[in-house]
């Protein structure tokens, strides 16, 4: 019985960290600013297993086994699979310190022992789902943010802003980009069709209507249009506006995508 308990947690418990260590440079992130913090967190576990230690007597012995409970969320919050491993394992060193002292657990070494290893395991288990989870989704927001960090470098190179136009009520996001171009703070244009639509030269209106309600009635495959647009101070601006039709319910259009390049 403890040669599979022991097995199962030291799998759990080592192989998170040793393998990170092999791969160094996979390390979720606490080798740069957050060293600190892990320092700290070593520090105040050092310091709860001692009071724990401490306190422990025969009616106290299993509800104090939980005690590094709130120290391994925040390993798995902030550090990863790997630093959770590690965290484990400074629990681990010092419950088995604690209980191979009889006079100190109140109950048998042997069972002290499989009791510490049963609970980190019973712990453990979740904890590194979450900080598997945590870890991909930091991997996502990452790959989000580099994205969108490209999408902004490409459109500004371009002099390219999008737009997305809710047909419904007429609601229309227009890049900042775009109002930047024409003299614009992004809050002083609303994104609404009706203010929007007052920067474009009344002479060419109607026609980048015609065009887009030709492409929203199915008409025509694409929206493609080249208008004027008034800067802030009073100077013209050619712009050539592209789109689609990307949703719609019961055949209807409801939204509808694109681009402006200056």
């Amino acid at each position: 019985r403890m040669r599979f308990v022991t097995n199962v947690l030291s799998t759990i418990v080592l192989a998170p960290p040793l393998l990170t260590f092999l791969r160094w440079r996979s390390f979720p992130h606490p080798l740069g600013p957050p060293v600190a913090e892990f320092l700290i967190l070593l520090t105040c576990l050092t310091a709860s297993e001692r009071l724990v230690n401490s306190l422990v007597t025969s009616v106290s012995f299993y509800p104090l086994l939980f005690a590094p409970l709130p120290f391994l969320l925040w390993a798995a919050v902030r550090f990863g699979q790997a630093g959770l491993g590690i965290v484990l394992c400074f629990t681990a060193l010092f419950r088995f310190l604690a209980n191979a002292h009889p006079g100190q657990a109140l109950v048998t070494p042997q069972d002290a022992i499989v009791a510490t290893q049963l609970t980190l395991i019973a712990i453990s288990l979740p904890l590194m789902v979450l900080a598997a989870l945590l870890s991909e989704r930091r991997s996502t927001e990452q790959a989000l943010r580099d994205g969108h960090s490209r999408y902004g470098l490409a459109t500004i190179a371009g002099n390219v802003g999008v737009w997305d136009w809710n047909l419904v009520n007429n609601a229309i996001y227009v890049d900042p980009s775009l109002k930047n171009i024409l003299g614009f703070a992004d809050h002083e244009i609303a994104n609404h069709l009706d203010d929007w639509g007052l920067r474009v030269h009344p002479d060419d209106g109607e026609r980048v209507m015609a065009a887009a309600q030709a492409h929203i009635d199915g008409r025509v495959p694409a929206f493609e249009a080249a208008h004027r647009m008034v800067h802030r101070d009073g100077t013209i601006r050619w712009f050539l506006a592209r789109g689609a039709v990307v949703d719609r319910q019961d055949g209807r259009a409801i939204r509808m995508i694109g681009t402006d390049t200056d």
